[in-house]
């Protein structure tokens, strides 16, 4: 069983695994056609989501260094900024201190037809 592990073209729970070597980098020009059309289909959900009176909440998480700050620039960019608010979650201030973990989130909720980034998310605390 162990040599098996150690092998690695050796299934792993009936799967086989990923090698780095397999990974082919797009080319840029293909790339940006991909980026093009997620940014459109990201926009038009927005919209779509806004004509519905349908909240929309998306949440940049992750460790240290992974360029979340990049992310939330890049959607801020894409996005029609007037239904757009960016919330940044990472220190907590004194005023959260005395309610519930929560809240610094529940205030920062979508309106209607509105669209919020976090930037941190609830389970921050649970990766560290």
């Amino acid at each position: 069983m162990h040599q098996q592990q150690a092998n690695s073209t050796a299934p792993y729970r009936g799967r086989p695994r990923e090698h780095s070597s397999s990974f082919i980098k797009p080319a840029r020009a293909d790339m940006k056609a991909r980026e093009t059309a997620l940014r459109s289909a990201l926009l038009q959900a927005q919209l779509d989501l806004g004509k519905r009176d349908y909240p929309m909440i998306i949440v940049i998480g992750g460790l240290p260094g992974a360029g979340k700050s990049e992310l939330v620039h890049r959607l801020n960019e894409w996005l029609d900024p007037r239904f757009v608010d960016t919330s940044a979650q990472w220190r907590h201030s004194d005023e959260e201190e005395d309610r519930p973990y929560f809240w610094r989130f529940w205030r920062h909720m979508p309106r209607k037809g509105r669209t919020t980034i976090f930037l941190g998310s609830w389970d921050t605390r649970l990766l560290h």
